[in-house]
């Protein structure tokens, strides 16, 4: 199952998964040290196709995003002037 969501799931969200589980996926915190979650995760990464673009976190904006947003604001605040 991780392998299937391991190209959706950025690196830290990966870890979260493995240590606390989710889902059908079994809580495995216990039983893995902490290099052997992170040699796990390593391999997960390897999953990503060579054309495929890693996950990344969808709860940060990307960066034409946060542009897009700031522009807003600037306009947004600019309209509101007297």
């Amino acid at each position: 199952m991780l392998d299937s969501v391991a190209t959706r799931l950025t690196g830290d969200q990966l870890v979260r998964q493995v240590i606390q589980g989710s889902g059908n996926m079994p809580a495995y915190g216990k039983n893995l040290s902490p290099p052997e979650v992170a040699a796990l995760v390593g391999f997960m990464s390897t999953l990503h196709k060579p054309t495929e673009a890693p996950a990344r976190d969808s709860t940060r904006p990307t960066q034409a995003a946060a542009r897009d947003m700031q522009t807003n604001a600037t306009a947004q605040m600019a309209s509101t002037k007297p």
